[in-house]
């Protein structure tokens, strides 16, 4: 049975490699007038590390720290207000480029999320929780500047039961 795309995943490490991957997000949200889920992993701390760090600074400091990166993230993302007002302003700027109507591109369904723990959980998660049809993945530039398929990329596409599509990091360029 045919099944429709409602909902799209991008998952994204903020890098400039991620430029394609947003394009074809994009291209495919608006061209199935689905929902867009912008997402974004903060890992958590590895045990060893913290523990390391316990001898330089407090746990209140550490948490201080934590939080502050992860507001960081969030605003980088959002901006400074809690709206989703950089991801509309792409948005439009992308439905301009494509010559279509920005109502179109400015569905109501894009959402941001910024949320911690393991990447490749997260990832499955979230798509999962809004009922993703596909996940999009960017690839990295690897050695001699060929894309890299991450170990990340490499477990989402055992461990997923929807379609992941992964870009190449020149695909923007």
């Amino acid at each position: 049975m045919f099944k429709l795309l409602k909902s799209i995943l991008l998952a994204t490490n903020l890098q400039d490699y991620n430029k394609g991957a947003f394009d074809v997000a994009m291209s495919l949200a608006t061209h199935y007038d689905a929902n867009l889920v912008l997402l974004h992993v903060v890992e958590k701390i590895p045990e060893q590390i913290m523990e390391r760090m316990k001898w330089i600074v407090d746990d209140e400091q550490l948490e201080r720290f934590h939080k502050a990166k992860t507001e960081e993230i969030k605003k980088s993302l959002i901006g400074k207000n809690i709206s989703n007002a950089v991801l509309r302003e792409a948005l439009a700027e992308y439905c301009r480029k494509i010559n279509k109507d920005t109502s179109v591109c400015l569905h109501p369904n894009r959402n941001i999320i910024v949320c911690e723990g393991d990447v490749v959980e997260m990832i499955l998660k979230t798509s999962n929780d809004h009922d993703c049809g596909m996940i999009i993945l960017s690839t990295q530039e690897g050695l001699f500047g060929k894309a890299s398929i991450s170990k990340v990329i490499k477990n989402v596409m055992e461990q997923s039961a929807i379609p992941v599509l992964s870009v190449p990091s020149k695909f923007h360029q």
